[in-house]
């Protein structure tokens, strides 16, 4: 998304009056979020959104250290990643 936001200009599409609620209705792992006004250059305003819950995923016989490690950078670097992508900012104020 950075990278597309970057070189051309995005526009966010509202959703209409009771369909946001329909959709985050019929689909289990959509999570309501707020676009913030600003976070892309098309963002004029605050934009109700549906939103993907991200997960961490790693088969069963990968290095449990190496899965640790991962997952504490993430965590620790949570702010700078926010910076670099501020549609990530949410993420951060949920751990």
């Amino acid at each position: 998304m950075t990278a597309l936001y970057t070189r051309c200009d995005l526009r966010v599409l509202p959703y209409e009056s009771g369909d946001l609620e329909t959709v985050m209705a019929a689909v289990p792992w959509y999570r309501p979020v707020t676009m913030e006004k600003g976070a892309l250059r098309a963002l004029k305003e605050d934009v109700p959104q549906a939103a993907v819950v991200n997960v961490f995923v790693t088969h069963a016989r990968q290095d449990p250290k190496r899965v640790a490690l991962l997952a504490h950078a993430f965590a620790e670097e949570c702010e700078e990643l926010a910076r670099l992508n501020p549609l990530d900012k949410k993420k951060c104020l949920s751990r």
